[in-house]
């Protein structure tokens, strides 16, 4: 089990070695998030976050994605693990902040009557807790509902082009 300390000591380990890339990426962390913005998403989610989450929420509240002064994206903190459907080369996630963890689930409630194809043991329904955020239609989530045979926080890709979930 994680603990805080612990989260806080990868993510310094995680920072020391994005800068000392070269050339170095910059993936504009947030500040931390407090416990109390984080009381308020578990609410408006009627979910509990995994320690894990919340610890690296309480570490940086995610990253910032795009500098409209300068219409630029800011790095991301890693590369999509698939071929987006939508024909881009590539893709990336950047981390997801609480309020963005909490838009996750209203933007794709207009998806309950998709039949999502799966992969892994999961389907869908509204227990997906989405800690990232991409250009595309899809991201990273914690499945807080899976089906037998998963886990509880198993992490899955949740795409809407094609309407599909992995674990």
């Amino acid at each position: 089990m994680s603990t805080f300390s612990s989260m806080q000591s990868t993510i310094q380990m995680l920072c020391r070695q994005v800068e000392a890339l070269n050339p170095p990426i910059r993936p504009r962390f947030r500040p931390p998030a407090s416990t109390d913005d984080i009381v308020r998403a578990e609410q408006a989610l009627d979910l509990e976050f995994p320690d894990a989450l919340k610890f690296l929420l309480l570490c940086h509240n995610g990253q910032d994605v795009y500098d409209k002064s300068t219409y630029k994206y800011y790095d991301p903190l890693f590369p999509m693990m698939r071929q987006p459907h939508n024909g881009a080369l590539y893709s990336h996630y950047w981390l997801a902040g609480t309020n963005e963890i909490v838009r996750f689930l209203d933007e794709y409630e207009c998806f309950v009557d998709e039949v999502f194809a799966t992969i892994g043991p999961t389907c869908y329904h509204d227990q997906f807790l989405c800690f990232t955020k991409t250009e595309n239609a899809d991201c990273l989530a914690l499945d807080m509902l899976p089906q037998p045979g998963g886990s509880v926080g198993q992490v899955v890709i949740f795409s809407t082009q094609p309407p599909e979930i992995i674990v």
